[in-house]
């Protein structure tokens, strides 16, 4: 008896850490040990989709400091990417509902390991849009630098799925300042999420790149954080949509030294 329940204890350690796995559970004759199975596995199953709805670093970060997420939250130095499909309109409306569906969870999908394997945290999909940030909930030493890297993975993907015979193109932004990151919405549902100027200049770096024909385009104060190790191209001093002051641009072209 006490083997399965010492088997069950690590099970639900591990799940507060949102460790979820598929190594088959203990089996006992025992009624009450047996019910105990049967409720850990439920709760199995409920991690592992709840784990896939809300950005899991922050939760795992929760769970460290024995604390509960509440409405508020702090100021913190943030770079935030936002991306969006060029063609997938068009795809969808020319597709099935199956097909259209598994050819955007193929590209989130692609975006989402690009963007977690390098430190960055998914804030929300929307439609075949995207939204991250680096900095927060964890801090990083190099936020801007750990972003750039995942907008050009995130490109190099769709470049990839274009070669499988997709007809897309990745538009990307990305801007880094001081934001407001934390909860809000109401008592019974929250969003963890950032509210700040650099964020509304990130989307509309992205929705400039229509215009200048650009995949990638960064502010100036990520690109001057970055230092050398990417090719930045100068676009100029631009009146970006929504803001009064001009402001620099630069595309982000790929890894090496600038000019």
């Amino acid at each position: 008896m006490a083997r399965p329940q010492s088997q069950l204890t690590s099970e639900a350690e591990r799940l507060t850490r949102l460790d979820v796995s598929d190594d088959p559970l203990p089996k006992s004759r025992i009624v009450e040990v047996e019910a105990l199975v049967t409720s850990v596995s439920k709760l199995r199953k409920a991690m592992a989709s709840f784990s896939r709805l809300v950005p899991s670093a922050y939760v795992k970060v929760l769970v460290q400091e024995d604390r509960e997420a509440v409405l508020g939250g702090d100021r913190k130095r943030v770079t935030t990417l936002f991306g969006d499909l060029q063609g997938f309109s068009s795809y969808a409306e020319s597709h099935s509902t199956d097909e259209t569906f598994a050819t955007l969870g193929q590209y989130l999908d692609r975006l989402t390991k690009a963007i977690q394997a390098n430190q960055g945290t998914v804030d929300k999909y929307m439609g075949d849009g995207i939204m991250a940030f680096w900095g927060a909930p964890e801090n990083l030493a190099t936020p801007e630098t750990e972003a750039c890297k995942a907008a050009l993975e995130c490109v190099e993907a769709v470049r990839l799925l274009r070669i499988e015979g997709y007809p897309f193109q990745l538009r990307i932004g990305i801007a880094s300042g001081e934001c407001l990151v934390g909860n809000v919405g109401s008592q019974d549902r929250l969003n963890y999420t950032l509210i700040g100027d650099s964020v509304n200049l990130a989307a509309r770096l992205e929705q400039l790149n229509k215009e200048r024909g650009t995949a990638i385009l960064v502010d100036d104060a990520t690109k001057t954080a970055c230092g050398a190790q990417f090719t930045f191209r100068d676009i100029g001093m631009l009146q970006v949509k929504g803001r009064e002051r001009l402001e620099q641009v630069w595309e982000l072209v790929n890894s090496g030294t600038h000019g």
